[in-house]
């Protein structure tokens, strides 16, 4: 119910300011290599990233004035509404339109300042009341109406566009940390694959190459089953009451962080792969000490390759065959079983310390930008209920105002 408080300010419901798209339910048969990029839940990073190097597509042909609604460009609001990522907020960044899927909403603001509705809707406190509104449950799922009745703050639009001017800053500087970790991350894969994929290592020109389970490999190297190589773990199941919004340890779920916990699981940096949900199969990492919900496994290698770093690992599992083993369509999943069969490249150990030498820093350096986001997002949302609430007044700020509320 709408009201207005005596600052002047409104209490609104979202569905009153903006309008909520859930995306078109496109066939599993449409998808293909290339056409027009679709956004869809897995595409959501639990960073306020929208992920679009994974994307999958649809034929132009496909293309028809109903789906006019669908179509998404720079700088749209992205939301989750099933799942382990439901909640999950992100903004897009592309330059070039896209469609969106299903079981993914867009919040389009008709009535109030878009960047002032991104600094609300992105906050740790309305992506944790989206997910409440989803049950939370095994299979938390939420409708476009559920996400149209949340209430919201709204000063004047004069008031909306200087929060957002000040919060914007801090959305910046992430922007360009991500940026940063994107092109590092882009640069250490890149040598992987070069060396370990393509056997372009250092020295390569003398090794002789011969068959293995997974076609001609250095002489030397090795093929071992996960299993072998791996200690492969469920993380812990965490119920959603223990998830809280801020405390020492980030809370990892099936594709991100998804809220923080005052007792550590995994002490050390580890890679992971998601089990359950549509990201089943997604190779990722922890960044600092934390607790890992059973929605991925833990991935630590065994004495016979204990030298391997965190990162070594993971982009040994992205350069295998785990998606090659989840099974299930209406939730699909990965069993220990299944990923311990997975076949894993075992190289040379003087190469891979030679690897080590030259990705540490470059790693060290993508871990570090990502605690630097992790901590202005804190901060961020420190900032955000002062700001709207009223508690600081921005009416006497000295920020251009001039450009459209809406």
């Amino acid at each position: 119910m709408t009201g207005t408080l005596s600052s002047g300010w409104q209490v609104v419901k979202l569905g009153i300011v903006c309008d909520v798209v859930p995306g078109y339910a496109f066939k599993s048969k449409d998808f293909q290599e290339s056409g027009i990029p679709v956004i869809k839940i897995k595409n959501i990073r639990g960073d306020r990233t929208i992920n679009c190097d994974d994307i999958e597509h649809v034929p132009e042909s496909l293309f028809t004035p109903k789906l006019d609604k669908f179509i998404l460009h720079d700088g749209d609001i992205l939301v989750a509404m099933t799942g382990a990522t439901a909640g999950k907020v992100g903004r897009l960044r592309t330059k070039i339109p896209m469609l969106l899927n299903q079981r993914v909403a867009k919040i389009v603001p008709t009535k109030a300042n878009r960047e002032y509705i991104w600094s609300v809707v992105s906050s740790d406190k309305y992506q944790n009341l989206f997910f409440h509104l989803a049950d939370g449950a095994a299979q938390p799922n939420m409708s476009g109406s559920q996400i149209e009745s949340v209430e919201l703050l709204l000063p004047s639009p004069d008031g909306q566009i200087k929060i957002a001017s000040i919060l914007s800053a801090y959305d910046d500087l992430i922007e360009n940390n991500t940026r940063r970790i994107k092109i590092l991350e882009e640069m250490a894969q890149s040598i992987y694959r070069e060396w370990f994929v393509k056997f372009r290592f250092p020295g390569h020109e003398k090794v002789r190459m011969v068959n293995s389970h997974l076609g001609k490999i250095p002489e030397g190297w090795d093929i071992k089953i996960a299993g072998d190589v791996f200690i492969i773990k469920y993380g812990k199941m965490l119920p959603t009451t223990e998830i809280l919004s801020d405390g020492p340890y980030p809370v990892y779920g099936a594709g991100g962080v998804i809220g923080y916990h005052t007792e550590c699981l995994m002490d050390q940096k580890v890679a992971l792969v998601t089990c359950r949900g549509n990201g089943s199969g997604t190779v990722w990492r922890t960044r600092a000490p934390s607790y890992v919900t059973n929605n991925s496994f833990t991935i630590t290698p065994r004495d016979i390759i204990k030298e391997w770093a965190y990162y070594f690992t993971e982009y040994a599992l992205k350069n295998s065959n785990v998606m090659g083993v989840k099974s299930g369509s209406a939730q699909p999943q990965i069993t220990i079983e299944g990923i311990s069969t997975v076949r894993i490249l075992i190289p040379d150990k003087k190469v891979v310390e030679e690897f080590l030498a030259l990705g540490g820093p470059i790693n060290e350096l993508i871990d570090m930008l990502y605690q630097k986001n992790a901590t202005l997002s804190k901060s961020r949302d420190i900032l955000l209920p002062r700001l709207i609430s009223g508690e600081l007044d921005v009416s006497k700020l000295d920020i251009e105002v001039s450009k459209n509320a809406a």
